[in-house]
């Protein structure tokens, strides 16, 4: 626009120029100053004019073109700055590593222009395997039994990926000087690879390959690596995630197993109580019958046998009692309702407690594990109740309903806080909670000081 201003300002210089000329020279010539004026003026815009808006024209015409380029470079940024904030955002949804190398694949091919995506994957020194393949943009993760280990052996290209420092790409690979990849890793002439790091600490690689050459920009390359730092992160929250899960899920089987130990062993005592132990004090309590019938005549004997009696009727109950606290032999024989039933009506008798049982929807037996589950953490609330609530009043409800069974128990005690006591591991609240959570069910319980403790237990059940 300038130079087409300054076009225009010397084109105006030059026509006042010839008219001053023209006025000036009229005493010699015989022509009109005036015609001679106007006709010079019409040849020299006629030739001026043409060549000025030439020499304006073209620097416009390239100004307009940088313009344009440069509108089309900002939107070109804008874009992928809307798409790598799509990506990041996808990323981070999901602490699953399968959907996490999907979305990685997917938004990468929206990015960068490759043919073939894989994701090579470091389990340990030495271990690389493969994980996830994308041909045309379509990413597929490969199931466990697929996951081949890539073998890269001492590659020096890949080597330098797995230094750490940035993506390496070779523009043609059938080149004379070009570095070779490992074979597994080469599907076509363009190659970029870009490692996956967290903590200066390289979990994987991410390899692109194109069929034809020179592809892959140094812009694709500072792209590629902007993505990959992203999902570095969520490759290896995923992973450390599985990783707990996986400890978790061994931690509740080990826990189910030992609960089972445990069982068995209380079983075991159990029988061995009642059926030898109680067996040898029943003979007991029979032969001294037998003697007080002989010591008839004896008010000495017959009354110190009598004492020896009641202690012996002592010993059984509470045998009795211990027996039925390690493995009630109703709860094996007849379920839930009537274990958990003698219980609260034993508890009541020897503690004289009010209590209230009810049940519903108990027709059918229940799976042992959800019936044993039910019993310990019911015997362990019912435990609390009668050692530090100082209750009066009891009342449990069982009930199957819906898919599921639901305990709840209520006392009318001293109460308590429920966050304070759990987080130190006081009444036993942690086993309990354990215990119906291993079979997928809640453990809830609302208490305050002075009103009283509510404990609910829920399990999923189906028939036995």
């Amino acid at each position: 626009m300038e130079r087409f201003t300054a076009s225009l300002v010397t084109l105006a210089a030059i026509v006042i120029s010839e008219i001053v000329v023209l006025a000036l020279l009229e005493p010699l010539n015989p022509m009109s100053w005036r015609s001679k004026a106007i006709l010079d003026v019409v040849v020299t815009v006629g030739v001026a004019l043409p060549v000025s808006w030439v020499l304006a024209f073209r620097p416009l015409r390239n100004w307009m073109r940088e313009r344009r380029r440069a509108l089309d470079e900002a939107q070109a940024a804008r874009r992928t700055a809307d798409l790598l904030r799509e990506a990041s955002f996808a990323l981070g949804q999901s602490l699953d590593p399968d959907t996490v190398l999907a979305a990685l694949l997917a938004h990468l091919h929206a990015l960068v222009p490759y043919e073939r995506a894989e994701v090579v994957l470091i389990e340990g020194p030495g271990a690389s395997f493969l994980r996830a393949i994308s041909s045309g943009g379509d990413p597929a993760v490969l199931p466990a039994e697929s996951r081949g280990s890539v073998e890269t052996g001492d590659n020096a290209l890949f080597r330098e990926v797995l230094a750490g420092r940035g993506a390496v790409v070779v523009p043609d690979l059938d080149a004379a000087d070009a570095p070779a990849p490992p074979a597994d890793l080469r599907h076509g002439r363009s190659w970029m690879g870009v490692p996956l790091t967290v903590r200066e600490t390289v979990i994987g690689v991410i390899v692109l390959s194109h069929p034809d050459p020179g592809v892959f920009t140094g812009d694709d390359a500072g792209i590629a690596e902007t993505l990959a730092a992203q999902a570095s992160v969520s490759v290896q929250n995923a992973r450390l995630f599985k990783e707990a899960e996986t400890a978790r899920e061994r931690l509740r089987t080990l826990s189910r197993r030992l609960v089972d130990l445990q069982e068995r062993e209380r079983y075991v005592v159990a029988r061995e109580l009642h059926d030898d132990a109680g067996q040898a004090l029943a003979s007991l309590r029979f032969s001294l019958q037998l003697f007080e019938a002989e010591a008839e005549g004896n008010p000495t004997v017959t009354a110190r046998l009598q004492e020896l009696k009641q202690t012996v009727d002592g010993v059984l109950e509470s045998l009795h009692d211990l027996a039925s606290d390690l493995r009630p032999a109703s709860l094996d024989h007849l379920g839930l309702e009537a274990a958990l039933r003698e219980h609260v009506v034993r508890l009541g008798r020897r503690f004289g407690l009010e209590v209230h049982f009810r049940a519903r929807g108990l027709e059918q037996r229940l799976p042992a594990a959800v019936e044993t589950a039910l019993y310990r953490a019911a015997q362990e609330a019912l435990t609390n109740v009668v050692r530090h609530a100082r209750a009066r009043r009891v009342d449990v409800l069982v009930e199957r309903r819906e898919g599921r069974m639901i305990v709840v128990l209520e006392d009318d005690g001293l109460g308590f806080e429920p966050d304070r006591v759990e987080t130190a591991n006081r009444l036993g609240l942690v086993g309990m909670r354990e215990r119906v959570e291993a079979l997928g069910g809640s453990f809830a319980v609302e208490s305050a000081p002075g009103a009283g403790t509510t404990v609910v237990l829920t399990v999923p059940c189906e028939d036995a």
